[in-house]
């Protein structure tokens, strides 16, 4: 087994990524070796299209390449591979990869490996995987469908630490979606014997709330057991034998329905004969018996062979057409997961599945091959034959398809542009309550156009749309929109209790914004009276949901004694809890972590993951983290020295105004220096520099402002008016270096400073 004495990290570059890679046993002697790295899924190395492929990175279309082992992995330091964006590009939000490294000797031999699992987050920006990363991505950036797939999963073997993020998510997906899938996932849930929650009232009302919205799944549930006693036997039109003796014969003589109906009625009495019914029934081909199959093998799940056993039922069934078998294979193949057990993932067999359950009428099997393609194409379909799936679902009536397809039609990908039917399938699938077609509805009446189509701008008739989307379809987006344009401007002219219900609404929607929003408006007493013990119950609500913003509020509760409106007793390990939480999707979370690292490393982390921390929220364009990069590369520590990259660094955070990195830009630029380190002259971007941070009333700016001035320097960019403007006496500042002043002129400046600030934080 090679040694897994590898450690990579990952860092966003101006052009492209670029991988650090860290040898544990750095004091081995270098010998002549190759870095092999490579990128793979489920289903091996990643094949990258021919308009991405680029010869350096590729191997016969696939990303895989080798370039030499430089003496920096052998001495301590770490090895730097820049890979362009252009790799990665193509690839779709909430795909997952893994990247390899592995040090491969002349004879071929591997002497060393190491691996990082990587997601593609909701901007489309490679990171790091992890579970809490990916419910967050779903959460709040991912599709319904995404949000399904994972769920359909995660109901097979629940875990306690994900429950009741899952829960909360399908709940909110159950309120703003009309295909019943959310409301059918809850009814697994709660009616699967490993749940710790499982609650057979909950399961049953959940079942009826999917029929509801005539999800396939929950229909057939239902249909068998609102049939009861009115199956039919042997002879077509005939309705089962109320006797036990009558049924029984029936069900001997082969009728799928009767073998169906004695698993049901002896579930209580002889499992072991109804288990045999109903293995008879579902190899028949039996629907309803095909979907009762995995509950049962869930509860009497004892052994591996429990696993080959359920499959073999589903491909009998299978070849006897069950659609419900067909869709089962293709999720076992696809995910490699089989009752919670982990298995050998085949793409090749799962997209013969799924494509014979499309073809053979199931909807969700439609929608599901273009969810596969949209999400990095697993399963190499076809563009144009993955459109034609779609829109037979959206034929079908789903309508997040009808939404896509009309997004296709509008933009002309894949097919040939068709603004008008593009309109009416988002505008029909806005009529199905799908909230995503709903708002884009919205956003066409008020902006008066969408892409290149041009409409009458109507905002009155807009606000009207976002209203009865609000109102009637609980559309818990069309809730929190409604809140934010009475904080704006208030064009709806909503009085402030309107408004707050609003915001209430989308809270009970269980709509993350909504919920930490709500928590800051009960505890700011700016538009009503301060609810402490609500606002502390609203954020602990959306930090265990998932929401980062929740979340770190809690630890600036705990870790500081106080949050707004809030006191509490400093508790270090509850403060921990919850940054660790929040710096898995939060850039101002991740650089605080690294802030503590270099301040004492209280949590004791590791110094591979306080730089993960730094530069994931420097690739979020935080301003503090930016800074704290460029003073890093600047000086060569924790990483190798980069003046280049240092000055970059600094430029991107002078570009989200951040006031202290515009003033040490003038200090590089004026000096030719940075940490010891020869940087061309530049006194005239270094005084704009100056002039911009000191307009943000940064004290270090200010004070160099009027010394300039009295020195009679400044390149006749500094007047009298500014210089007194920064000569005002100052008072204490914040963490960003914001001043306070005494008199009112002051205050204003300082304010804008505030909000610059802000800004730079984002």
């Amino acid at each position: 087994m090679p040694n897994k004495n590898l450690t990579i990290m990952v860092e966003q570059d101006v052009d492209g990524y670029l991988f650090h890679v860290t040898r544990a046993d750095d004091g081995q002697k270098r010998k002549r070796q190759k870095l092999r790295f490579s990128f793979s899924d489920e289903a091996g190395l990643i094949e990258v299209p021919k308009a991405s492929q680029m010869r350096e990175y590729c191997t016969d279309g696939r990303f895989r390449f080798e370039q030499v082992a430089k003496a920096d992995l052998f001495g301590g330091k770490d090895a730097q591979i820049f890979i362009p964006f252009k790799l990665f590009d193509w690839m779709k939000s909430g795909r997952c990869l893994q990247a390899q490294v592995q040090v491969i000797a002349d004879n071929g031999t591997i002497s060393g490996e190491g691996e990082l699992p990587l997601m593609i987050d909701g901007s489309n920006r490679a990171v790091k995987y992890t579970v809490q990363a990916y419910l967050q991505y779903i959460g709040l950036q991912g599709s319904d469908a995404e949000r399904i797939a994972f769920a359909e999963k995660f109901v097979q073997k629940p875990d306690v630490a994900n429950t009741e993020a899952v829960v909360a998510m399908l709940n909110t997906m159950a309120q703003k979606n009309s295909d019943g899938m959310a409301e059918f996932c809850l009814y697994q849930l709660y009616g699967n014997p490993s749940f710790m929650q499982k609650d057979a009232a909950a399961s049953r009302a959940w079942l009826e709330k999917a029929g509801e919205k005539q999800c396939d799944k929950a229909l057939r549930v239902l249909e068998e057991e609102a049939a009861e006693q009115n199956r039919l036997a042997a002879k077509e039109g005939s309705p089962i034998p109320d006797s036990l003796e009558e049924c029984t014969a029936c069900a001997r003589s082969g009728n799928k329905e009767a073998q169906f109906e004695l698993y049901r009625r002896l579930q209580e009495t002889n499992p072991t004969e109804a288990g045999e019914w109903l293995m008879k029934s579902a190899s028949a081909g039996f629907d309803p018996a095909v979907e009762a199959l995995e509950e049962y093998y869930a509860r009497q799940y004892q052994v591996e062979g429990d696993v080959n056993s359920y499959i073999g039922q589903l491909q009998e069934a299978a070849e006897r057409q069950s659609t419900s078998a067909l869709y089962r294979l293709f999720d076992i193949y696809y995910t490699g997961a089989c009752l919670g057990r982990g298995m050998k993932k085949d793409m090749r067999a799962a997209l013969e599945y799924l494509k014979k359950a499309a073809d053979s009428g199931r909807k969700e099997a439609c929608y599901r091959l273009w969810q596969t393609f949209e999400e990095g194409n697993d399963l190499l379909v076809d563009a144009a034959e993955a459109v034609e799936y779609l829109k037979r679902a959206a034929d079908a009536g789903i309508p997040m398809a009808m939404n896509d397809l009309g997004e296709l039609y509008v933009t002309g990908r894949i097919v040939t542009r068709d603004d008008e039917a593009g309109i009416a399938l988002i505008r029909r699938a806005a009529d199905e309550n799908c909230f995503d077609a709903q708002m884009r509805v919205y956003r066409m009446a008020l902006e008066g156009r969408y892409y290149h189509i041009l409409f009458d701008i109507d905002p009155q008739g807009a606000y009207r749309l976002l209203t009865g989307y609000a109102n009637e379809s609980g559309n818990c987006l069309a809730q929190y929109r409604l809140w934010q344009t009475y904080t704006e401007d208030n064009p709806v002219s909503l009085t402030r209790p309107e408004a707050l219900g609003f915001l209430e609404k989308a809270a009970a929607g269980m709509h993350e914004p909504a919920i930490y929003t709500l928590a800051g408006v009960l505890l700011d007493g700016r538009y009503r009276d301060i609810d402490t013990v609500r606002g502390q119950e609203l954020l602990e609500k959306g930090a265990k949901l998932g929401s980062a913003r929740s979340q770190f509020a809690l630890f600036e509760l705990y870790y500081t004694g106080s949050y707004l409106a809030l006191k509490a007793p400093v508790n270090k390990e509850r403060a921990y809890k919850w940054i660790s939480a929040a710096s898995q999707s939060l850039p101002e979370a991740q650089e605080k972590m690294w802030e503590m690292f270099v301040s004492g490393n209280e949590m004791g982390i590791e110094q591979q993951e306080a730089l993960d921390m730094l530069f994931a929220s420097a690739r979020h364009n935080c301003g503090d983290a930016l800074y704290a990069a460029a003073g890093l590369f600047a000086e060569g520590k924790y990483v190798s020295s980069d003046v280049v990259r240092a000055v970059r660094y600094l430029n991107l955070a002078a570009q989200g105004r951040h006031a202290r990195a515009r003033y040490k830009l003038y200090e590089v630029y004026d000096s030719g220096s940075f940490f010891g380190q020869p940087v061309e002259k530049d006194p005239k971007t270094g005084y704009r520099m100056l002039l911009l941070s000191a307009e943000q009333g940064f004290p270090e700016a200010c004070r160099e402002v009027c010394r300039l001035f009295s020195e009679g320097k400044g390149s006749g960019m500094i007047d009298r008016t500014f210089a007194e403007s920064c000569g005002l006496k100052e008072a204490p500042t914040s963490r960003d270096g914001q001043p306070e002043r005494a008199d009112k002129k002051a205050d204003k400046k300082a304010s804008a400073g505030a909000e610059e600030a802000e800004k730079a934080g984002q």
